[in-house]
């Protein structure tokens, strides 16, 4: 994910998606924690994945891209968690931007 996240536009695309996720946790399950985890995939698309505790709504357990602008993004329910899915794919090739490693956040 180092790589791709050089890259101004992911990177930027990227944390506006986990700055959302944080938001959404605190705002809907008064969540304290979560886990942000950044990969590459085989095909170059950068996977952001953010877990956190809480329930969705019975009628958004099975929807996809509930209140996200990215339609490769996707919200669903696992055991007692919140996980939030987007892939993203490098869009320009600027390499002077911020790079990261896969991490655990706290709120």
């Amino acid at each position: 994910a180092q790589a791709a996240l050089r890259d101004r536009d992911t990177d930027e695309r990227a944390a506006e998606i986990v700055t959302e996720a944080f938001v959404n946790a605190v705002k809907h399950s008064g969540a304290r924690h979560a886990v942000v985890t950044l990969a590459t995939e085989d095909t170059g698309r950068v996977r952001v994945r953010i877990v956190s505790p809480g329930r969705l709504p019975a009628a958004e357990q099975q929807a996809s891209g509930i209140g996200t602008r990215n339609a490769d993004t996707r919200i669903y329910q696992s055991d007692d968690d919140v996980v939030l899915e987007s892939f993203l794919a490098p869009v320009s090739d600027d390499p002077s931007g911020v790079s990261s490693e896969p991490s655990a956040a706290s709120l």
